[in-house]
């Protein structure tokens, strides 16, 4: 065990989580359900990427030295460095999987319809060069001109709803709410269906965290057009933002039916299956992700430390395997992917990766 200390502080002793009670644990458990993923290190004050360093000092003394004593207890020892990672594992994926779905777009990025259809050619307003100025310079990002050009064409035509949605939209921007509020529902008062006015009156409760407040003007937007995938979309981050979990998922359910080649439509899924708890339907929802953006590293990552989670080590590979070759410097997903390898009986090529990600 003198050898074992120089790599793992504390292994003599301590707390639980101590190398030596893993030892112990082992010893006086089946060695398939101890692998399995049934030890789970709460709390743990150790991070990642100790457990990874202490992983890799402890492969060296089993690769290089010929002489030791624990040479012949080597499936023990190996296995025990298996479980240390696999506790790395289990520490360190949970909250790789929120980051993958914490990084999702605010809605008005994915839902918010183009302004340039907001003047309709049957609009009193269509033919002034006032729109197309009025949109240079909002594609210039000189949204304060952009504001006032489109005040200025509101004043011109009083009857046109497309230059009140531009004079809307742009007082959103500067976060002058009350002037968009008011330039929306006059839209409306002219043409109650456009959807750009509805979805408008909506962001500028989202932009405000006002999400309840938000969400009966989205179901405006759907009941006008049923195919507005977006709003769904918005529809279901709202309704988790205010406790509302099995709502998100229906919605986010309608988003990803209308728009299945959206990736964040299935990121957005996953996220609300995952506020239930609903572990098989997150994977499923992140794997049809993956389906749709095959090069997405973190999205491989997300599915090969859920594949972990469940048990499913030799499921876990493939993505892992991809995964790693995206991202060569992330020792996460290196020294995941020589878990799961070793895990599976391919000794050689886990310990070449657990090497790799303990050298990151």
């Amino acid at each position: 065990m003198a050898g074992a200390a120089r790599y793992f502080p504390d292994a003599t002793g301590g707390q639980d989580r101590s190398w030596a009670a893993i030892q112990d644990n082992y010893d006086n458990c089946d060695g398939d359900h101890f692998l399995g993923g049934h030890f789970h290190l709460s709390n743990s004050s150790v991070n990642d990427r100790q457990v990874s360093q202490w992983n890799f000092g402890f492969l060296s003394i089993i690769r290089t030295d010929t002489n030791s004593p624990m040479k012949t207890k080597f499936p023990q020892v190996l296995i025990t460095v298996l479980v240390a990672s696999l506790i790395s594992t289990l520490h360190a994926q949970d909250p790789s999987i929120d980051r993958l779905l914490s990084k999702l777009p605010p809605p008005e990025k994915i839902a918010k319809p183009p302004l340039h259809q907001a003047v309709q050619t049957d609009d009193p307003a269509a033919k002034d060069p006032l729109v197309r100025q009025v949109l240079q310079a909002a594609l210039g990002r000189n949204l304060p001109l952009a504001l006032s050009l489109s005040r200025k064409l509101a004043e011109r035509y009083p009857r046109s709803a497309g230059a009140q949605i531009l004079r809307g939209y742009f007082a959103i921007d500067v976060q002058q709410y009350a002037e968009a509020t008011t330039a929306l529902h006059s839209a409306i008062a002219i043409q109650p269906r456009l959807t750009l006015a509805h979805f408008g009156l909506a962001l500028i409760e989202g932009k405000q965290n006002h999400f309840a407040a938000a969400m009966p003007h989205l179901r405006r937007v759907v009941e006008i057009d049923p195919k507005a995938a977006g709003a769904y979309y918005a529809l279901s981050d709202c309704a988790l933002r205010t406790g509302r979990k099995q709502e998100s998922v229906e919605y986010a359910q309608k988003a990803a039916a209308l728009a299945p080649q959206n990736v964040y439509m299935w990121i957005q899924l996953a996220r609300a299956e995952r506020s239930l708890g609903h572990t098989d339907a997150t994977l499923n929802a992140i794997a049809r992700g993956a389906d749709v953006s095959p090069d997405s590293a973190p999205m491989l990552a997300a599915i090969g430390f859920s594949y972990i989670n469940l048990d499913r080590i030799p499921q876990a590979i493939p993505p892992l395997r991809r995964a790693a070759q995206l991202l060569p410097q992330d020792y996460l997903v290196q020294s995941q992917l020589g878990f799961c390898l070793q895990a599976t009986g391919q000794v050689d090529s886990g310990i070449s990766y657990l090497r790799k990600g303990a050298s990151l």
